[in-house]
């Protein structure tokens, strides 16, 4: 048997085996569609994946908007102290420049 052959067999394996699971899913829905208490309970299900599914949509939206507002530097300053320190001494030489300016 070549490797071809045995590339189709396999590949019509997988086709027989997706419509077998196909056809259970379908007749299992045909049965549920009988009993109304299995509908609702089905309907209630995706309601409930619905609402989370939303929930975690809103979550992302949310954490989306406060990424879009971080102040870095206030951020990277509350991180690092010797990152702020720096910054307080930049803004020091930089008062000290123009001071001297202002003199002379």
């Amino acid at each position: 048997m070549s490797l071809e052959n045995l590339t189709n067999h396999i590949k019509n394996f997988k086709f027989q085996l997706y419509q077998d699971q196909q056809k259970q899913a379908d007749e299992q829905e045909a049965e549920d569609a009988k009993d109304p208490m299995k509908m609702l309970e089905k309907r209630t299900m995706q309601s409930r994946q619905e609402m989370e599914e939303m929930g975690n949509l809103e979550d992302l939206q949310e954490s989306s908007r406060t990424k879009e507002c971080v102040d870095t530097i206030g951020f990277l300053s509350s991180t690092d102290p010797h990152l702020a320190q720096a910054q307080r001494i930049k803004m020091m030489e930089d008062e000290d420049d123009r001071m001297a300016r202002l003199v002379s």
